[in-house]
């Protein structure tokens, strides 16, 4: 009766190839929370870039300046040419005579162009330069049988080299109504962004079966011919896809199903957590990884919780860690731009209801999203770094990089413990042991003993 229970409390067992075709990607080693400063940091750029814009507009020679410079550029253009001003040189010279002296009307005259100078400048010599050049290009353009100079560009050259503009009062926004113009309607509201949790409640205990019995009878797996002969056809690509990219997910469920079948557990426990981590929605995995973990005997706490806790221990495993951190991402963007909404109306009366609303909105919906990312992200727990691995044998944790430590200074783990890879040296690997009764502990065992669950590690 009691084989038969255990029997009857075992996953269903799937032992079909996946084949290679797909892949998962390894975690950053930051928590999505960080993206909170992406999200602050956009807005700031903008509102940083506009209140620049209000300083440099402000500027009461800003029309002479761009005058000045489309003179400059007109004239030396002038000057590389051989022959004479055509009339469309000419028009684009009064038009940036005048704003060089800050005439704003379309089609300047010369009373204008003198009053101008009278008030900027004062200077009769000037004035009186500026007034023949003037009256030289308009007989040009509207007098019967008149020509400009020979030395006219070359005049006009050296009076405009000699147009002084007052340096620019503001060059940075330093003042109150570069921040907050009067052109706003309100003051944007301030958003609190609040640190989510740090994770999902969950019981944490002895890392132990949950089946009980599963450990009294081991059930040997049975395949069809076919079905056998297509699985072990599979082992070839799976390790020359493994080899390749160590996050195809599938190319790990391939082999952890062989070794299933040889009733290598611990092997198959390591190649379906690898998959599970990148691909956790699988049923196939998921099944095949509750199986493997009753057969070994124990697991760790954290799957233990993603796959037989309830239901808000299991939604976690919907995405990946990886997704988990990309979706913080895009809600940190989605912030960023609800920020930046609001801080558009502050120089904008166009769409102002339109933006303030959309950024509301949208800063809502970025702040619901980063919360339950990083909720997620932390329900994985350690198994989110990206040099987390895994013992497929039982070994004894050594104090240094070497087989001459006696073994009564070792440490015995057991395999299915996960750790996380610090260094390498010479065939060894430096890992740090996680969820023992005394707390983290550091060690050196053979590289071929742990296996790695993310390609960067």
């Amino acid at each position: 009766m009691k084989l038969m229970a255990a029997a009857t409390s075992l996953p269903a067992v799937h032992l079909s190839p996946l084949g290679t075709d797909s892949s998962g990607a390894t975690p950053w080693s930051f928590s999505p929370i960080w993206f909170v400063l992406l999200s602050v940091v956009l807005p700031a750029v903008l509102w940083t870039a506009l209140a620049w814009k209000r300083a440099l507009d402000e500027d009461p020679h800003r029309l002479r300046r761009a005058g000045s410079r489309e003179l400059r550029r007109l004239l030396a253009r002038l000057q590389r040419g051989s022959g004479a001003p055509r009339p469309v040189d000419l028009h684009a010279w009064f038009q940036a005579a005048a704003r060089t002296w800050g005439i704003r009307v379309s089609t300047p005259t010369e009373g204008e162009l003198s009053r101008s100078l009278s008030g900027l400048d004062g200077d009769a010599a000037t004035q009186s330069r500026w007034q023949d050049l003037w009256k030289s290009a308009e007989r040009s353009l509207y007098a019967t049988d008149s020509a400009l100079s020979p030395n006219w560009v070359q005049d006009t050259s050296a009076v405009a080299n000699q147009v002084r503009i007052p340096p620019r009062k503001h060059w940075f926004p330093s003042r109150a109504r570069h921040w907050l113009p009067p052109v706003a309607a309100a003051i944007c509201a301030c958003v609190l962004l609040s640190n989510p949790g740090n994770g999902l409640l969950a019981a944490e205990g002895d890392a132990s079966p949950v089946a009980p019995g599963a450990n009294d009878a081991k059930p040997a797996l049975v395949q069809d011919a076919r079905s056998a002969a297509a699985l072990e056809k599979a082992q070839g690509p799976a390790n020359k896809a493994l080899r390749a990219d160590w996050n195809n997910w599938t190319a790990h469920y391939d082999i952890a199903a062989q070794q299933m079948i040889q009733g290598n557990v611990d092997y198959a426990v390591a190649h379906l957590t690898a998959a599970f981590l990148q691909h956790p929605v699988s049923s196939d995995v998921q099944d095949n990884l509750r199986w493997s973990l009753q057969q070994a005997g124990s697991m760790d706490p954290t799957l233990r919780r993603l796959l037989y806790g309830a239901w808000f221990q299991r939604y976690p495993a919907l995405l990946s860690p990886a997704s988990w951190q990309r979706l913080g991402l895009f809600a940190g963007l989605l912030i960023g731009g609800g920020l930046c909404a609001l801080v558009l109306p502050i120089y904008t009366i166009r769409r102002e209801r339109e933006l303030r609303l959309t950024g509301r909105w949208t800063i809502a919906a970025g702040i619901a999203l980063l919360a339950v990312s990083v909720m997620s992200w932390n329900a994985w727990g350690d198994l989110h770094k990206p040099n987390a691995a895994m013992l497929v044998e039982g070994i004894n944790l050594s104090p240094a990089p070497t087989d001459l430590v006696k073994d009564r200074e070792t440490l015995p783990m057991t395999a299915g413990s996960l750790t996380l890879t610090q260094a390498a040296f010479l065939g060894w690997k430096q890992v740090e042991l996680l969820g023992l009764p005394g707390g983290k502990v550091v060690g050196w065992v053979r590289s071929p003993y742990v296996m790695p669950l993310y390609a960067a590690n």
